[in-house]
């Protein structure tokens, strides 16, 4: 029963960390990103925060086209 609750827990650990992106709460961001270590934070001027995917879309932000490359 521990294992299983154990796997259960991992599993969902790594499906919440697929779902989080990273912003940028600058004035002019407008994606999100991947990592917080994408080139397109380079110069974001205030403090990059982690939250999930359907949070970053419901402030109308689109993926970063250096971490999504379609």
């Amino acid at each position: 029963m521990q294992k299983l609750i154990l796997l259960i827990f991992i599993t969902l650990l790594g499906c919440k960390r697929d779902n989080q992106v990273y912003l940028c709460n600058g004035p002019q961001s407008k994606v999100y990103h991947k990592t917080n270590h994408c080139q397109g934070l380079i110069n974001c001027s205030t403090e990059i925060e982690a939250t999930d995917l359907n949070a970053a879309k419901g402030k109308y932000r689109k993926a970063c086209g250096y971490c999504y490359h379609y």
